[in-house]
């Protein structure tokens, strides 16, 4: 370090630090036994300086701090003063008084930064402060705190190593600094405003208190396992859900309030109708009540239970109602007829679940993402599976049975399932729903008790492989024919080439003339994209054994094949120009 020279030198003081352009910063200081003031100043040609010392140094000779007008921060332990009993200022930054306070004049903010160690019974003027800056307590033994604002507000480790708190005044059993609560007790006072993040509730059985918004300030790590609200007033939402994402076992709610009460530790609606919020603390299994009529959004989200029981009576369920959560079981009521959105998403623990015959329809992103996931029953009834319901986050060959009730499934609702079960009903929206994923696995399909394997990442590539088992119609096929994006040209083609082969014989004269008209109108189109592209010889094979590409259109083939190798492919192409020169004007 280097040593600086102030403006007025002051005998038994050396101040070390550094120096860039008009600004000094104090980075240590050495002072002599017997100082007892010591004199904060910049240099002559300066115009600011800092104090931030970090050492361990003490000066308990010092009683007496004396701050320049050019002076704009200090930074300081209460061990490094620790008999300070006054400050002079001349800074418009600092406050004159027996304790260090910080004046930011624009936002008019007064920040208490040292207590100076102040000896018990040693009088704190906080006079003025509304922030308390940490550690701003350290090794501080006195309890006579005056002069304290009702909204003091205090950074995380504020009281830090405060050695004085258990001298300050006791309300309902918890010492309290002004309207700061800070130490723990089974009634939080209703005048609290904030509560030391020190404080520690973990022996506390009940907690008690008036102000919902306070239990933001409880250390998570030391939270009770109960809380028993003692309000009357209304109860909005967020103070709702932030009282219950921490984690509290069991939340009472006091029977003067009209507006909300509890049953078994879990908030519902004071007419007892609707289910509003599950404590994230609560674990093992949940009854709900007979004659609750809806469960809340988000209730059980991230909730630890294992299982819940919904009745009969519950008909609605908001969206996210147990996602993030520890379930593993859930009993559906007969009065559901849907699954909300993201009901179960990210249910870690979630390995099998039975949807009932009365559930018509499952929502987007039901039960996606469940890492545990193994297998999945639906029962007769189910009409409509949303996007992404399914989506798999798993290494697990999922399991899934669709019975014949399905008539919809939509984009990505069995992403990345392995075995699907269905009857010979062909739901709308069914390949497209799994091939709209890369999951690199092969996917078993069994229908009718017959098994296929749908190539992995083939999408249109093998339409032959499954639209030939397929009770084709022609709503069906043309929907499917939709599903393909107007930008993918080339994959409608191919869904179509494939689809005239596979359902041959199959399908009303119309519906073919149609996929017949649509490839010779664009045989010119197809060829080029496969030429160009590289795509494999069975389109071209295909294209050709149709008969409807002109004499052009097969010599481009016969050059690609020579440029290629491919001998079959010139085989066939042969044989298709040969049948044009063998045609009668009748029959081209």
């Amino acid at each position: 370090m280097t040593k600086l020279e102030l403006k007025i030198p002051q005998p038994g003081v050396t101040f070390y630090g550094n120096r860039r352009l008009t600004t000094v910063t104090i980075l240590d200081i050495k002072v002599d036994d017997g100082v007892k003031e010591v004199f904060f100043e910049g240099l002559k040609d300066c115009d600011a300086i800092e104090v931030k010392i970090q050492s361990d140094c003490r000066c308990p000779s010092v009683e007496r701090l004396y701050i320049s007008e050019n002076v704009r921060n200090i930074s300081i332990s209460n061990n490094t003063f620790p008999n300070v009993n006054r400050v002079n200022s001349d800074s418009k930054y600092f406050l004159s008084g027996n304790v260090l306070i910080e004046h930011y004049d624009v936002q008019d903010i007064y920040i208490l930064k040292n207590t100076f160690c102040k000896k018990k019974g040693e009088n704190i003027d906080l006079k003025n402060v509304n922030r308390i800056k940490d550690y701003a307590f350290v090794n501080c033994c006195s309890g006579n705190v005056t002069n304290v604002s009702e909204q003091i507000l205090c950074d995380y480790k504020a009281f830090y190593q405060y050695k004085g708190i258990y001298q300050l005044p006791v309300v309902n059993g918890a010492h309290m600094l002004g309207n700061i609560m800070m130490t723990a007790s089974d009634i939080i006072p209703a005048r609290t405003t904030s509560i030391n993040k020190d404080v520690d509730f973990s022996k506390k059985e009940t907690v008690s208190l008036t102000d919902i918004k306070l239990v933001s300030q409880i250390y998570s790590a030391n939270i009770p396992k109960r809380i028993y609200v003692d309000n009357e007033e209304p109860i909005v939402p967020g103070d709702i859900y932030n009282m219950c994402r921490y984690k509290f076992e069991w939340i009472d709610i006091s029977p003067k309030n009209k507006y909300y009460t509890s049953i078994d530790g879990i908030i519902y609606t004071a007419d007892k109708k609707i289910l509003v919020r599950c404590p994230v603390g609560r674990t093992g299994r949940v009854v709900i009540p007979d004659g609750v009529t809806a469960i809340g959004h988000d209730a059980f989200r991230f909730c630890n239970i294992s299982e819940a029981v919904i009745p009969d009576s519950v008909t609605e369920v908001g969206a996210a109602a147990f996602a993030d959560s520890n379930i593993e079981k859930l009993t559906f009521g007969k009065g559901m007829t849907y699954i909300s959105k993201r009901m179960f998403r990210l249910c870690r623990n979630l390995k099998h679940i039975h949807i009932p015959s009365n559930i018509k329809e499952i929502m987007s992103s039901a039960f996606s993402s469940c890492k545990a996931m193994e297998d999945i029953v639906l029962d007769e009834g189910v009409e409509r599976i949303g996007p992404d319901a399914f989506e798999a986050n798993t290494t697990n060959d999922i399991k899934i049975s669709l019975p014949s009730s399905v008539r919809m499934i939509e984009s990505g609702a069995l992403r990345n399932v392995k075995n699907v079960t269905l009857t010979n009903k062909i739901p709308s929206g069914f390949f497209t729903s799994l091939y709209t994923s890369d999951s690199g696995a092969d996917i078993h399909v069994n229908i009718g008790g017959k098994q296929y394997v749908l190539p992995s990442q083939s999408r249109f590539q093998e339409m032959d492989d499954y639209v030939s088992f397929l009770p084709i119609n022609d709503r069906l096929l043309w929907q499917q024919y939709m599903y393909i994006s107007d930008r993918d040209i080339m994959k409608r083609y191919k869904f179509i080439m494939r689809a005239y082969k596979a359902v041959n014989g199959d399908i009303e004269k119309q519906s073919k003339k149609e996929m017949l008209d649509m490839l010779r109108d664009n045989q010119k189109y197809i060829i080029n994209n496969c030429c160009t592209y590289r795509y494999e010889a069975e389109y071209f094979i295909f294209m050709l054994s149709l008969d409807i590409c002109t004499r052009q259109t097969i010599e481009k083939i016969i050059s690609f094949a020579d440029k290629t190798e491919g001998l079959s492919l010139k085989a066939y192409a042969l044989d298709a120009l040969n049948r044009i020169d063998t045609k009668t004007d009748f029959e081209i």
